[in-house]
């Protein structure tokens, strides 16, 4: 053999990404997952679809190349159906969104006191439209940015979701109907 094989690789990418951040073994398996070669035998009738062919790039990022970007301390990833990754950087609060070879597209967030600035992301998902939404934890708000980075809205959560967005270990999750839990 002549080399990691691109699930050994895709696995790396995740503990370089999600080593001793905030990540969890969740989002290692995803990608994990994303990577593995497609199965010959017919899917089981539960079996999740296979990721999009995009997905199946083999990313090749170190710690250098990271730092390189700006990213200093990756939190959570995100992929988009076009294979885009997007990786929540908790100390520089931004999302920064890279193609499926790893150039960088956008980076949205940062430090600031306009709407479109970020107090404490703590989680992100991408929505069917491709629009980026992030948690922000110290607002309790979801802001949105859409697929080109451009600030959307930032929309405070009312009643009781308002305490519930600002505790510890809060996250979102959006599921195939298009429906947004926290």
């Amino acid at each position: 053999m002549s080399g990691p094989t691109p699930r050994i690789k895709l696995a790396s990418l995740a503990l370089i990404l999600l080593g001793g951040a905030l990540g969890t073994p969740c989002a290692a398996a995803d990608l994990a997952r994303a990577s593995a070669p497609a199965s010959t035998a017919a899917p089981a009738r539960d079996a999740a679809p296979p990721p999009p062919r995009a997905l199946r790039t083999e990313w090749a990022f170190d710690r250098a190349a990271l730092t390189a970007m700006g990213i200093r301390r990756p939190s959570r990833l995100a992929y988009d159906s076009e294979g885009n990754l997007y990786v929540l950087d908790a100390e520089t609060r931004r999302v920064v969104k890279l193609d499926p070879r790893g150039r960088l597209l956008f980076d949205v967030g940062g430090y600031g006191a306009d709407d479109a600035s970020l107090q404490m992301p703590v989680d992100l998902v991408v929505d069917r439209n491709q629009s980026l939404l992030v948690l922000d934890r110290a607002r309790g708000a979801l802001v949105a940015f859409d697929r080109a980075g451009r600030f959307l809205a930032l929309r405070p959560f009312q009643g009781p979701a308002t305490d519930e967005a600002t505790a510890r270990g809060v996250r979102i999750l959006l599921d195939s109907f298009g429906t947004l839990w926290l």
